[in-house]
């Protein structure tokens, strides 16, 4: 898994040298998952890609509507 993980950092920072806003957008909303807002927090959950079903990777096993 650590190994896989690199890569995908690996890869990120290739493809991500000179991102155009678009893209840098893309990413985030993709990373992100959810956002809960407290009183006194703001707390950003969101998503390291770790399976072959991830919404990140172009292969990914489920159809989008």
């Amino acid at each position: 898994m650590i190994e896989d993980f690199q890569q995908y950092c690996q890869r990120i920072q290739e493809n991500l040298a000179n991102p155009s806003p678009d893209l840098q957008q893309e990413v985030i909303r993709l990373l992100i998952d959810h956002v809960v807002v407290g009183k006194n927090e703001i707390v950003i959950k969101h998503i390291v890609p770790t399976d072959d079903d991830c919404r990140l990777k172009p292969q990914r096993l489920d159809v989008e509507p």
